[in-house]
């Protein structure tokens, strides 16, 4: 793909941290995220006030952008800060393969109609150590579905997943899911995709309801997780590079090319 630099100039881009727009490295392309790197080079021009950063870390809500900025003009020397952000990319990567798996395991569960407690243990078992007691996700997860039988229920709250949603939610609120699939057939899938807000998740509910059988689904599901890790990986990559380089306090024509290496 030809980027221009009109794209990552990113004029919509706000200029200051209380407007800026969510983040979410998995999720968005390249591009975004170069523009929202290049948009903190500019700013840092004008403002002359390093700050700024800590401010705008402050307000975001991802988590390796966070760090980034963060560390980027700290007491740590590069290779020290370069170092801990591999680290933190490895830690988060992690992350959301455990919850991928997860995924999996429930719309597989959703397709074969199986029991949600033998869900919950398999989705269990992708965490050294259990992010909820079993017994605990079980009850939260029946206190979910009589809310959901309320008039006023807000089913955003109730249902919403996303690839950061924290581990305890997401077990209790999959069990959910896996306990309405079992009730209501592979068709109630519909109903549940609009608070599938996770990439994988809505491809695998999707698939669900559309019939296709559960080996085909969890394969399909399979290597989607591994390519959105890569790429997520990628994109963390230039993140660190694009920091660096500001920190390197690099004019904004070679963070654009610096950004420009790493767009498909």
């Amino acid at each position: 793909m030809k980027i221009s630099r009109k794209v990552l100039q990113a004029e919509s881009v706000p200029e200051t941290p209380l407007r800026r727009p969510e983040l979410d490295i998995l999720e968005m392309p390249y591009e975004g995220l170069a523009a929202y790197w290049l948009s903190l080079k500019k700013l840092l021009d004008e403002k002359q006030d390093t700050n700024f950063l800590l401010e705008e870390a402050a307000y975001t809500n991802e988590p390796y952008v966070r760090h980034l900025l963060e560390t980027a003009f700290s007491a740590l020397d590069e290779e020290r800060a370069v170092r801990l952000g591999k680290a933190r990319q490895d830690i988060l990567l992690e992350g959301y393969r455990r919850r991928f798996a997860c995924m999996r395991t429930a719309v597989r569960a959703i397709i074969e109609a199986e029991s949600p407690r033998l869900s919950l243990i398999r989705m269990l078992s992708h965490f050294p150590a259990p992010p909820i007691p079993e017994a605990k996700a079980a009850e939260l997860a029946q206190s979910l579905l009589r809310g959901l039988a309320m008039p006023d229920a807000d089913k955003a709250v109730l249902l919403e997943i996303d690839s950061r949603t924290k581990a305890d939610r997401l077990m209790v609120k999959l069990m959910a899911y896996v306990t309405l699939g079992r009730k209501e057939g592979r068709d109630g899938c519909r109903g549940l995709l609009p608070y599938a807000r996770a990439y994988l998740l809505l491809e695998g509910l999707s698939l669900a309801a559309d019939g296709f059988d559960a080996p085909f689904v969890d394969a399909h599901m399979e290597t989607l997780s591994r390519t959105l890790l890569d790429e997520t990986r990628r994109k963390m990559d230039m993140s660190l590079e694009l920091c660096r380089s500001i920190r390197a306090e690099f004019d904004y024509e070679t963070l654009y090319l610096v950004a420009r290496a790493y767009i498909p």
